[in-house]
């Protein structure tokens, strides 16, 4: 987490999960384990590209079993 928030910092990139369109203030999980649930998908993009997404959204976690 912290890596990544430093690349952002220094590439000028955003993480869009959470801040637009459909996903806007919600960030749901991307993965969803019996273990727990967690965030391990992200897209990133210039702040200047914002405007340019008319969607955005996580879908629903996959619902069959995996044996990793």
């Amino acid at each position: 987490g912290l890596n990544l928030l430093e690349f952002c910092r220094e590439t000028g990139l955003r993480i869009v999960n959470g801040r637009l369109c459909d996903d806007e203030g919600f960030g749901k999980y991307t993965c969803v384990k019996t273990a727990g649930s967690s965030v391990v998908d992200y897209v990133l993009c210039r702040p200047t590209l914002f405007d340019s997404f008319s969607n955005f959204s996580v879908g629903d976690p996959n619902i069959y079993p995996t044996t990793a």
